[in-house]
């Protein structure tokens, strides 16, 4: 099920296998308490799809939306767009909750619950996201590609895979970070070697229970509090992508 928003006192479920919007090309989108009946101003194309928000070249404003049981790759994507998003939450997404591509923005006071693999994914993107709750997440909470500029403030995870992960030519600013019972919480690394080395900056962490704290590939930094940090390890890949965790028992490093 969907929950595409709420009325005050009146909840509208719609199945998942329903209900979708790819929308295209618009002056302005705009999303707020909305039930059964959508109710924003569109300019060109409304198409209907399956079981997926998608925004191409367009602004986007949403606030207090409900994502449900999705079961696309993506449960909403953002693609070259400016956008603002405030009190959304995705529970129980199949796949990928968010996935912003090449769009500039900001998130704030956002839900991510039982998701299957990533609840945010940038890439080529410039935000800010703050005041995030993540729990249950199947990989990684914060996944940041392609040369993306991401500012992160006040983030509250438990039970999950990855934490933030800054990749290929990406620069990450987090402070404020609250983790618990997060496998990796912070990984700075190189996917596709096209890219510049990837750098994280953090500060003001609170991590507990945890494999490794900080992972790093030979080229990519990662700095605590002004001071580089980080394991350097060969197989970061592998461990993230193909679920090998036996090689974190094999990690050979030199502290940075």
């Amino acid at each position: 099920m969907v929950t595409i928003s709420k009325y005050p006192n009146i909840q509208t479920i719609i199945t998942s296998l329903l209900i979708a919007f790819v929308i295209l090309n618009l002056r302005n989108s705009s999303f707020a308490y909305l039930g059964a009946i959508l109710v924003f101003p569109i300019s060109q194309y409304l198409i209907l799809f399956i079981n997926k928000f998608s925004f191409y070249k367009t602004d986007v404003l949403m606030k207090n939306i409900t994502f449900e049981k999705t079961l696309s790759e993506d449960a909403m994507n953002i693609i070259n767009s400016k956008f603002n998003i405030k009190d959304i939450k995705f529970t129980q997404s199949k796949s990928d909750s968010i996935d912003l591509d090449f769009s500039d923005g900001s998130m704030s006071d956002a839900r991510f619950v039982n998701i299957g693999n990533d609840a945010i994914d940038f890439s080529g993107s410039n935000v800010e996201i703050k005041n995030i709750y993540f729990e249950k997440i199947g990989d990684k909470l914060i996944s940041v590609g392609e040369n993306s500029n991401i500012n992160i403030l006040n983030i509250n995870a438990q039970n999950s895979l990855v934490g933030i992960a800054s990749k290929d030519g990406s620069i990450v600013k987090a402070s404020k970070i609250k983790m618990k019972n997060v496998k990796l919480p912070f990984l700075s690394f190189n996917k596709k070697f096209e890219y510049e080395p990837a750098r994280m900056y953090l500060s003001e962490i609170n991590i507990d229970e945890f494999e490794e704290k900080w992972l790093i590939d030979k080229k990519s930094k990662m700095y605590h509090e002004n001071s580089e940090v980080g394991k350097i390890s060969k197989n970061i890949i592998p461990i993230v992508y193909e679920k090998k965790f036996n090689l974190l028992e094999k990690i050979k490093y030199e502290q940075k």
